[in-house]
């Protein structure tokens, strides 16, 4: 690790101390406030703070000097281009930027590898790197990514050849035939060597050259490429993920140099060797025009024959001159001439000056092209004239034969002769090549005895065994090595290979860095069609990476255990991920840390579970159920704030919590109250610090939140904190023993100690109360007594449903009592008819359980009635201080109802700016009720997306001890809201 280096100029010599202990005091601080901070991550805290002097002074020349004369003797690391530089300046402001401090030159390797990877194709098959960034050129190996000391020069004969190493194609995976990849290469070595029609061309060599100067091609490319590669990762050659990416590097190059191996096999359409690639799949192509284009020779003999005769002397009678009957323009003859003259040369003279004319008129003869196939053995034949004999040679059918006789006319004639015969030099056997699945034809003579059908191919054809490897065997000069043995023949090609089994050491290999993170914005919608925006961070990918120990070649496999590196410096990763966000703890793997440690992301693997329908965190509202994703980990905790807990499954009841073991002494117990949509899966209640100790990860949480969430999270609901915008909390830790008056001077003396057992610092006379409102039906099919109660008192005098209903509002009040000291209750019993049994009582349940016991079973069932008291019983209540109001109606029938009643109900208390009203309406017994139901729909209607009206519903409850639990739950969730779970977690 480096120094941090801080540089404070123009300083005055009498104030470098105080500037030095400023900064040093400054530092302390961000590293006492975040444990987190760069510089105890990235540096260790190793700092040193340099001051300068001012411009112009003597000092700051010699400051300087020595400061440039310490960097310059400094044996630094230098970037070997402008692009690593930057590479390395964007991949530290990103570190900086997400407080990731995994190993730099980690991080350093998986890029350089990464941009190998995806670039080694392009290189290997173009000979060049396609930079995927429009901002910025395609780059090639031989200038944007030079490699020092790179031959690019290709030599043929001992002479360089003007042949570019960029943009030649060899890769036939990428759409193009072989005759598209081989062709300008085959017109370079036209070039080079001459046309293969070419008189004085010898095609079987032109064809080895030709492969000569494919293999060097190839050769270079895989010469550029490998130093390419090397000078990129010679700093962490050991590295495991750079020996997997040399040893698929090598083994493209050499399936490279396979492919580019000419077939050579006879031409489909003549006698020229085939120039496709080896193991190609149409038909053989010389890439020619199949045709010999040199002149006939018969034509060139004939003519020939005739200058001859034309220019050789006739001889007359003996001792007579030769008579050529020549004359000149005048009508003399060459005689006259001669005998004029007297001249004894001048006959010869003129006779060998024709003979000269006559060679010249044999080289300009425009003769005849032969009409053969191009390759063809024997004279060349233009088929127009009867030269040959043409007709079917008596082998015609044998591999290799051209069909037609080249013999004389006529020569059947002959008995010595007179079998037909073509040109070939010889008629081969023709059949399939022994070898399954080799379609070759053998090229063995056809008279010659053999058991083997054997092609011209001499290499084994099969693909090496090896898992990935599509390289041939290398059995070059063994075609039938597949059958050899007892046919447990092991094809390999002779090169390494890579393992294919994951690393075998503890621990997981390879955490991603953030690099790999992306951040981006999503939209979040909730079951009950909330939608908002929220961070997602891609999934932290931890993985086994394969093994990096190559595998010899011809062999199966390598000695030794499978590992992901060769550096025995590094480490595994711990392989404990988070429940909630499924991020990897980023220790070492059996580290000494009591607790994991992790970056966290989003809660991917929790759900919503409430008593209510909906919870709330912020402004985010969510259905039971709903996934957590778009809470972080690290955040959502100080979204919950003081005093929240966390919902993990029990893992000791199996059905009931008479079973659960767990004590709030350990910052856990067992649920307190049913959380959907799972209420049949026993859970237990965390505070903050327990949860992240039961999950054994380090808190990610900053310690002044930490402390925060430790303490009780009841608050003071009285008016006045309404008007101020105060807040107070209980001053106590969570899940604290009730406080009684009497422990106020235990408490500092200042404050007050509520009923509910909490103590406050403020002071008033009253806290923040509900108004419970029943209305209950007494009609005459309440006093069936299918439905009783469980209260003995109730049992003496209402042993039927009324009992069953009044010893449930007897539980609901006991229940409210104990947790709201100011709430006040309402009694509306009706039939037909509706009275108010009593309106606005303070809470004490033993009174109101005597008054409803005075309520008898009589008459009809009319809904209308009740409704209209409970408008006037409600209006009258909160004339008196600001409640919020809960109503519960209840029936065993089925009435009707005027909509308006209800609707006035509602709406009035809107019109009076109070908080909404939450109204439950439950049909007690068998059967649906649809007034019932319409009364919850009408109070949803006005709930206008208020949390604590919204959750108004219809129930049923078929016995009293589904109403028990029922009203139950209706008093505990006045208080209660929402929380994750995760689904890992969970026992089902």
């Amino acid at each position: 690790r480096g120094w941090f280096y801080i540089n404070i100029k123009d300083v005055d010599k009498r104030d470098i101390k105080d500037l030095q202990l400023h900064f040093k005091r400054k530092l302390q601080d961000i590293c006492k406030e975040d444990k987190n901070n760069f510089l105890t991550k990235m540096y260790k805290g190793q700092v040193t703070i340099q001051t300068f002097p001012t411009l112009g002074n003597a000092e700051f020349y010699a400051e300087l000097k020595e400061i440039a004369q310490h960097l310059t003797s400094e044996k630094t690391p230098t970037f070997a281009s402008g692009r690593e530089f930057k590479d390395v300046l964007k991949l530290l402001m990103a570190k900086l930027h997400m407080q990731e401090w995994s190993s730099f030159d980690r991080t350093m390797i998986a890029m350089v590898v990464d941009r190998l990877h995806r670039n080694r194709q392009d290189a290997i098959e173009r000979g060049l790197i396609i930079n995927h960034n429009q901002d910025e050129e395609a780059l090639t190996l031989a200038s944007g990514e030079a490699v020092d000391g790179l031959d690019l020069v290709v030599s043929f004969k001992d002479n360089p050849v003007d042949l570019p190493d960029m943009g030649i194609m060899l890769g036939r995976d990428r759409g193009k035939t072989d005759k598209e990849l081989v062709f300008p290469l085959m017109q370079v070595m036209e070039k080079l060597q001459g046309s293969r029609h070419a008189p004085d061309i010898n095609v079987q060599k032109w064809t080895t050259d030709f492969q000569e100067l494919l293999t060097k091609v190839c050769d270079r490319r895989s010469q550029c490429i490998t130093q390419w590669v090397e000078s990129r990762v010679q700093s962490f050659a050991d590295d495991g993920d750079v020996s997997i990416l040399q040893n698929g590097i090598r083994a493209h190059l050499a399936r490279m140099a396979q492919d580019w191996t000419l077939c050579q096999s006879k031409c489909a359409r003549c006698f020229f060797p085939c120039l496709l690639l080896k193991y190609h799949e149409d038909d053989h192509d010389c890439l020619s025009s199949h045709k010999c284009d040199l002149e006939c020779d018969f034509c060139k003999e004939a003519h020939k024959a005739a200058f001859e005769v034309s220019s050789v002397p006739v001889l007359g009678a003996a001792n007579e001159e030769p008579d050529f009957g020549l004359e000149d323009e005048n009508g003399e003859s060459d005689d006259d001439v001669s005998a004029e003259s007297g001249d004894d040369t001048a006959l010869k003279n003129k006779a060998d000056d024709g003979r000269e004319e006559a060679d010249i008129d044999l080289l300009n003869v425009d003769f005849l092209r032969c009409g053969d196939q191009a390759g063809h053995s024997g004279k060349h034949d233009c088929q127009q004239k009867n030269h040959t004999c043409r007709s079917t040679c008596h082998l015609f059918g044998k591999s290799n034969c051209n069909r037609y006789c080249v013999k004389k006319a006529g020569h059947e004639k002959d008995s010595l002769d007179g079998e037909h015969l073509c040109n070939a030099r010889q008629h081969l056997c023709g059949e399939v090549c022994s070898l399954d699945n080799c379609t070759n034809k053998c090229i063995s003579p056809y008279e010659l005895t053999h058991s083997r059908h054997a092609c011209r191919d001499l290499a084994c054809p099969e693909k090496c065994r090896m898992p990935k490897c599509n390289n041939k065997c290398s059995g070059v000069n063994n075609h039938f090595h597949d059958m050899e043995g007892d046919g447990d023949v092991k094809h390999f090609c002779g090169m390494e290979h890579s393992c294919s089994y994951d690393c075998k050491l503890a621990g997981i290999c390879e955490v991603v860095s953030e690099r790999y993170i992306e951040r981006k914005e999503e939209m979040f919608v909730t079951s009950l069609g909330h939608a908002f925006a929220y961070q997602k961070v891609t999934e932290q990918n931890g993985s086994r990476k394969k093994c990096c120990i190559s595998i010899p070649p011809n062999e199966d496999a390598h000695a030794g255990e499978h590992c992901c590196t060769l550096d025995k410096r590094r480490v595994h990763f711990c392989d404990r991920r988070c429940p909630s966000c499924n991020y990897y703890c980023n220790l070492r793997y059996n580290h000494d840390e009591d607790l994991h440690s992790t970056e966290h992301g989003n809660m991917r693997l929790t759900y919503v579970v409430s008593e209510q329908e909906s919870f709330t965190v912020n402004t985010r509202c969510y259905g039971r159920g709903d996934s957590g994703e778009a809470e972080m980990c690290n955040f959502h905790c100080k979204s919950l704030g003081r005093g929240h807990i966390h919902i993990m499954p029990c893992e000791d009841a199996a059905t009931s919590r008479d079973a659960c073991t767990v004590s709030k002494a350990d910052g856990k117990q067992h649920e307190t109250c049913k959380y959907g949509p799972d209420e049949h899966i026993p859970k237990d209640e965390l505070i903050h610090d327990a949860f992240w100790r039961a999950i054994r990860f380090k808190d990610p949480c900053p310690p002044e939140d930490q402390d925060q969430f430790k303490l009780c999270g009841v608050e003071c609901l009285a008016d006045e904190h309404d008007k101020d915008g105060s807040k107070f909390y209980c001053t106590a830790a969570m899940w604290h023993d009730p406080f009684t008056h009497a422990d106020l001077a235990t408490c500092g003396g200042q404050g007050h100690i509520h009923s509910t057992g909490h103590h406050f610092e403020c002071v008033h006379s009253g806290t923040g109360p509900t108004h419970h409102v029943f209305m209950v039906d007494h009609s005459g099919s309440m006093g069936d007594k299918d439905c009783q109660p469980t209260l003995l008192t109730l049992k003496a005098t209402h042993n039927n449903r009324l009992g069953a209903v009044i010893d449930a509002c007897n539980q609901y009040l006991t229940m409210r009592f104990s947790k709201a000291e100011n709430d006040v209750v309402s009694f509306i019993p009706f039939e037909s008819s509706a009275q108010v049994l009593f309106q606005g009582e303070p809470l004490n349940p033993l009174v109101q359980l005597q008054k409803m016991m005075t309520v008898r079973v009589s008459g009809g069932t009319d809904f209308s009635p009740p409704l209209r008291r409970a408008d006037e019983v409600v209006s009258s209540v909160e004339r008196h201080g600001k409640r919020n109001c809960v109503v519960i109606f209840l029936s065993d029938g089925e009435g009707s109802f005027q909509d308006s009643y209800l609707r006035d109900l509602l709406q009035r208390r809107v019109n009076r700016g109070q908080d909404m009203l939450r109204f439950h309406s439950i049909k007690f017994g068998s059967g649906h009720s649809t007034e019932l139901q319409r009364m919850a729909d009408i109070a949803k209607q006005f709930s206008a997306g208020d949390q604590f009206a919204s959750q108004s519903s219809y129930s049923l409850s078929v016995d009293s001890i589904q109403l028990a639990e029922h009203f139950e739950q209706l008093a505990s969730s006045l208080n209660k809201g929402g929380f994750l779970v995760d689904r890992t977690l969970t026992r089902h």
